[in-house]
């Protein structure tokens, strides 16, 4: 027994040193009755507790950084929020001094924050019913009543005045739906709008409006159809009512976001930025569409940002000429986007 030993430990000492030691003739006995796999189980178990350990290893260290982390959100928040309050204050004091009536609504479409002033209070839409009824355009191509790509051959009939190209175009010349819908958002044009009617019809117009949601928008007559104004047959709309068409056509909600993203885009062309987009930054980019008729002034759009979007809609009513009008909602479009953080404030 005792060579053996010497032997065991010669063998394991000596193999190390490197001394080339055979291995002993003679073995330790061993346990036939013992499980070979239950063994090698225990042997390795420490190795899985070392693994757990190490894989816990990174939640120690990230457990602080998330707390940290949470705890910036929320101050950034609490930061945000204040500054919002400040830009309500600074709303009302010039809603205050408007020698007029407005309707406001003023989202922050990152947070879903809203103020609001008269919303639900009706307005002579003017031109920013032409919003609306591109959605029901889209809606009707959607259903196959009406095709973008179709022909339509302008008539000296359909000439109207105000705003627009088309009224100076030669009868005779063919323009695709999608082309009077672009001209009608972009470069407002009546006598697109007025085609486009034609083809829709008013009643058909007034249901999608209905569908999408519209309470208190109205289309009871052309563009320029003067004569019916003087009996009181008006177009109305009010800035609840915009704010939400908008905030479809933002979501992908106007048909798809195919034909919704086409409407923004549109909107961004928009010619006449003499009220939102009159005091931002240049450069800062604007999906908006104005309106403008005899003592009413309006402008509705989306204001783009690193900082997050928002959705602002203005529609005032006034005595007199419309600049101070004009002015008026490009400060209210100021304030709201000084309270944007990482913007410099004016």
């Amino acid at each position: 027994m005792r060579s053996v030993q010497s032997s065991l430990w010669f063998t394991a000492f000596g193999n190390e040193a490197g001394l080339g030691v055979s291995q002993p003739t003679e073995s330790i006995p061993q346990d036939v009755n013992r499980d070979p796999y239950r063994s090698r189980a225990r042997r390795r178990a420490p190795s899985f507790v070392g693994l757990a350990a190490l894989l816990c290893i990174p939640l120690l260290f990230a457990a602080p950084l998330a707390w940290k982390r949470g705890q910036e959100r929320h101050a950034a928040i609490r930061a945000r929020r204040t500054a919002w309050e400040r830009m309500v204050a600074e709303l009302k004091q010039e809603i205050g001094a408007f020698p007029g009536q407005s309707g406001i609504v003023i989202e922050d479409l990152s947070m879903g924050w809203r103020f609001s002033h008269q919303a639900d209070r009706r307005f002579a839409a003017a031109s920013i019913i032409k919003v609306p009824v591109m959605g029901a355009a889209f809606t009707a191509e959607k259903a196959g009543r009406l095709k973008l790509d179709e022909p339509v051959t302008l008539r000296g009939a359909d000439q109207t005045n105000g705003s627009g190209i088309l009224k100076a175009e030669k009868p005779g010349a063919v323009f695709p739906v999608s082309r009077l819908l672009e001209l009608m958002i972009s470069q407002s044009d009546n006598t697109a709008t007025n085609i486009l009617l034609d083809k829709l019809g008013m009643d058909y117009a007034n249901r999608q409006f209905g569908a999408f949601g519209l309470r208190n928008t109205t289309l009871r007559r052309k563009m320029m159809d003067f004569s019916q104004r003087e009996k009181g047959v008006e177009n109305y709309t009010t800035a609840s009512d915009m704010a939400e068409i908008l905030r479809r056509l933002y979501r992908g909600k106007v048909v798809n976001p195919q034909y919704s993203e086409q409407g923004l885009d549109w909107m961004r062309h928009q010619k006449l930025n003499d009220r939102i987009p009159a005091k931002l930054p240049k450069g800062t980019v604007v999906a908006h569409k104005t309106g403008l008729e005899r003592s009413v002034c309006h402008d509705v759009g989306i204001v783009y940002t690193d900082s997050g979007d928002l959705l602002i809609c203005i529609l005032t009513r006034h005595k007199g000429l419309s600049g101070p009008a004009k002015r008026y909602i490009a400060s209210l479009s100021r304030h709201a986007y000084d309270y944007l953080p990482g913007v410099a404030r004016q």
